[in-house]
């Protein structure tokens, strides 16, 4: 031992515990598990793939991969995006009655919830959705489906995927967005 009471390089350090067990490390040692301790706490984690918000349809967007590829089916009114294991499916509707739109509690009271245990909605909207296994033949083996509704829109999400927890967070990464005035005159038929 040194005079600092702590031992140098390469030398026996005793430790004596309250039970009276004696244990010897050495210096070297105890600093390699302590390096080895701090390298699992930063094992690599999967690497996050680039992303990107897609403004789908005049008032909602979602968070994607930047890599998806991407289609809107004009005849059916939905956006799809997918790669080779998961896929994003969105529909929007805009619903009035009498002039109005329709409120966001009555539009999610019309749409039949599937089994499934149950997923939060995003922040701030109100709706609902259930992750589940996918009917097959799907991209992938799960499915979070659900429904968002503000006044006088809803929207329908289906999100395939094999991990449950990349398909949650996406569905929760799905926002509002609020139409300006502007906004409201350049819209389209197919831009709901």
């Amino acid at each position: 031992m040194e005079e600092t009471g702590r031992p140098s390089r390469g030398t026996p350090a005793m430790e004596v515990a309250d039970n009276g067990r004696v244990s010897v490390r050495y210096a070297r040692i105890a600093t390699v598990a302590a390096m080895t301790d701090r390298a699992r706490s930063l094992e690599p984690t999967p690497a996050r793939e680039p992303t990107v918000v897609r403004g789908v349809f005049a008032s909602w967007s979602i968070r994607i991969p930047a890599s998806f590829e991407e289609t809107f089916v004009a005849d059916d009114g939905y956006w799809h995006a997918w790669d080779r294991s998961r896929s994003v499916s969105l529909t929007s509707l805009v619903m009035a009655e009498r002039g109005r739109p329709v409120p966001a509690r009555s539009l999610l009271r019309t749409v039949p919830r599937p089994g499934g245990d149950t997923v939060a909605a995003p922040d701030g909207l109100a709706g609902w959705a259930v992750e589940a296994a996918a009917v097959q033949p799907a991209r992938a083996s799960r499915v979070v489906t659900g429904t968002i509704a503000v006044d006088g829109r809803l929207l329908v999400a289906t999100i395939t995927a094999d991990d449950p927890a990349w398909a949650i967070a996406t569905w929760q990464s799905i926002r509002h967005r609020t139409l300006g005035r502007a906004d409201r005159r350049k819209r389209t038929r197919t831009s709901r």
